[in-house]
């Protein structure tokens, strides 16, 4: 009997494998490299945004011959406080009407000069303190000042002044040494040979007299 070897010959790999059919995308979404980059100090902080003068430079403080104060926003916190019947009044710090009073008894002189409006309370504060020289009015400051620079015998290179807003500018242009509390405007601050800590009305002239003009 013939028996049919390979009755059904078989197909070498019928059905082919394809090599990698769906073949992979290296990297199909690259990352891109630092894609929010970082801006190095986007905020830069500047070095001593106020800055405040350390000493007087040139300018000797023994050599002062009247210290020269405005009222409002200086002596006080620039406040006005005004009562259900109308009447105003100011708050003063102790601690400045001591200073004030200790140096006048020392020999130095102090003076008031002030746009405000309440003339009572800045003449009746400086009654009580012992000031000599108080002005309270419209007037020019430095036409005030110039007539008490003529009375002392003094020049303007001879006087400390301390002010707070731009009514005061011109003064503190002017003298030997400026002086104004933390909480002046901006362009006093500019200014101002002296920036102090504490602000108007929180004892900042006892601050500027504590530091150059002891008290005893």
């Amino acid at each position: 009997m013939f028996t049919n070897l390979n009755p059904e010959p078989r197909t070498q790999n019928p059905e082919p494998r394809t090599q990698n059919p769906e073949p992979r995308t290296q990297n199909p979404e690259p990352r891109t490299q630092n894609p929010e980059p970082r801006t190095q100090n986007p905020e830069p902080r500047t070095q001593n945004p106020e800055p405040r003068t350390q000493t007087f430079m040139n300018i000797d403080p023994d050599k002062i011959r009247l210290l020269v104060l405005d009222v409002d926003g200086t002596l006080t916190d620039g406040g006005i406080y005004v009562t259900e019947k109308g009447d105003s009044f100011k708050k003063y710090n102790a601690k400045d009407g001591m200073a004030i009073s200790k140096l006048i008894r020392q020999g130095l002189p102090v003076a008031f000069i002030s746009a405000s409006f309440t003339v009572n309370t800045v003449e009746y504060r400086a009654k009580m303190l012992g000031v000599e020289y108080c002005y309270v009015g419209k007037d020019p400051k430095t036409q005030i000042l110039e007539g008490w620079m003529e009375t002392l015998g003094i020049q303007y290179s001879e006087i400390l002044f301390m002010g707070d807003d731009i009514n005061d500018r011109e003064v503190m242009q002017k003298v030997g040494i400026s002086a104004c509390p933390a909480d002046a405007s901006p362009a006093i601050r500019e200014i101002a040979d002296i920036v102090l800590e504490r602000r108007g009305g929180d004892a900042c002239f006892r601050e500027l007299v504590d530091r150059y003009f002891p008290i005893s």
